[in-house]
């Protein structure tokens, strides 16, 4: 018995420190990510409020997921809308559950310069915003478009705006854990 506690003890020991360390020391969180319908048909906006620049109507009963929240708004890929990503009211989700704010979630990324944000994952979509170098940028989501590039779904904290970007004009993109949209 003696002689299985002592080599129980360091095995215990070292198990203990690593989930300690995890506590501590863990990656940037993804986004809290959840599958949801629209329960009304809502524009989807560039940014939380009904005053932004709509990027598609998302329809009543179109899927969507949904990674966080701004205040009353939601930060969704629509399918309903066609495949873009923006803002809706929370209220207009049939799970208004949504808990994670978009300050605290999504992998972190930077650029070297400016870069064009767009309304959907591909080059030829309308440019609807900028992140300038050093903004501090979210990154939500992936997807590729019918050329091989990855675009990167966005929240520019410093301008409140969301939209595609290319993974090749961000710092660390795609992050190793990011999701498909």
């Amino acid at each position: 018995m003696k002689r299985l506690l002592t080599r129980f003890a360091p095995v215990a020991a070292a198990a203990l420190l690593g989930m300690t360390a995890t506590l501590f020391f863990a990656a940037p969180a993804s986004a809290d990510r959840f599958g949801t319908r629209l329960d009304a048909t809502e524009p989807v906006r560039i940014c939380p409020s009904s005053g932004c620049r709509s990027v598609g109507t998302a329809v009543s009963g179109s899927v969507a997921r949904s990674y966080c929240f701004v205040d009353t708004y939601d930060l969704i890929f629509s399918e309903g809308a066609p495949l873009r990503l923006g803002f809706v009211p929370y209220t207009s989700l049939q799970h208004e559950s949504q808990f994670t704010s978009c300050d605290d979630i999504g992998f972190p990324t930077s650029t070297n310069g400016d870069v064009n944000v767009r309304d959907c994952a591909i080059s030829s979509c309308i440019v609807i915003a900028r992140i300038s170098a050093g903004d501090t940028v979210r990154q939500f989501c992936r997807r590729p478009d019918a050329f091989g590039n990855i675009w990167i779904g966005i929240f520019n904290l410093d301008g409140q705006r969301t939209g595609f970007a290319n993974s090749t004009e961000l710092n660390g993109a795609p992050h190793v854990g990011l999701p498909s949209c």
